[in-house]
């Protein structure tokens, strides 16, 4: 599942079955819950915006991902059978290890632009 932007409300983006999914490039904005993957996904270069969880599942291995959830409390990964992920941004949460908190200064959000500012702590990170 590659470029698309998923808008809610809706109660979740994506429940999968498959083995090896891919998830990159995608935004998800809004749904009241998160990328659900029973076997295994790895995702990558993803947007999770105004959801109270992000990913969920079996196998799950996270890279370069922007979680900008709904509020501090909110956890950007669900139970999972195991976890890899690195060089994530929390803009909501705790990060976890070898991920980091910051920014993501979006150009425009509110009006669905959700490219990166030269200003995003994203950036070279």
């Amino acid at each position: 599942m590659r470029y698309n932007v998923v808008e809610g409300p809706s109660p979740g983006p994506l429940y999968s079955h498959a083995a090896n999914l891919q998830i990159y490039g995608n935004v998800f904005t809004g749904p009241s819950g998160g990328v659900y993957a029973s076997h295994s996904a790895t995702l990558f270069n993803n947007v999770f915006h105004a959801m109270p969880e992000a990913v969920a599942g079996g196998q799950i291995v996270a890279h370069n991902n922007v979680f900008d959830l709904l509020s501090p409390s909110d956890q950007a990964f669900g139970a999972t059978t195991s976890l890899e992920e690195s060089h994530n941004l929390f803009a909501t949460g705790t990060p976890t290890a070898g991920s980091f908190g910051g920014e993501p200064s979006f150009v425009d959000a509110a009006g669905g632009n959700f490219r990166l500012a030269a200003d995003s702590d994203c950036v070279d990170a």
